[in-house]
């Protein structure tokens, strides 16, 4: 998948050649989810530690079928203009995330306070729907444009 950079909190991805919508979709929905686990159980770890409670537990795990469900919307056939996925709180984790079908791109968003953590999720997404792009301006066809 091609990521192009669009300003803070989101990013365009054009699908290449054999990836599918559904599973681009799924690969956004657990690198968002993961980053944002990560970020929760540190923030967690930190408010335990503070008022004398054991900051160790169980971090929850992606499993796709539970994770997608409790998405707001995921809908892979959504027309331009439409939403394909919407994650608010998943499982209790902070997810904040929406995906929009353009005519040319899907539309990733991040917001309400993961704006930064766009282009790490759409890296991580990258890499779950099997091509890492390269970093950079001008990066070729399977990486990030600036």
């Amino acid at each position: 998948m091609k990521i192009i950079k669009r300003g803070r909190g989101r990013r365009y991805i054009l699908p290449e050649e054999g990836e599918s919508t559904e599973d681009i979709l799924k690969a956004v929905a657990r690198a968002s989810f993961e980053i944002a686990e990560s970020e929760d159980a540190e923030r967690n770890r930190k408010i335990f530690s503070s008022i004398g409670l054991d900051p160790s537990g169980s971090s929850s795990s992606w499993d796709e079928e539970h994770m997608l469900r409790e998405a707001r919307i995921f809908n892979p056939n959504a027309l331009v203009g439409e939403t394909l996925l919407h994650m608010d709180h998943v499982a209790c984790v902070r997810c904040k995330t929406t995906v929009k079908r353009g005519r040319k791109y899907l539309h990733l968003y991040l917001y309400s306070g993961r704006e930064e953590e766009v282009g790490m999720v759409a890296e991580l997404a990258n890499h779950y729907v099997g091509r890492r792009g390269s970093a950079g301006p001008g990066a070729s066809a399977r990486g990030i444009v600036q």
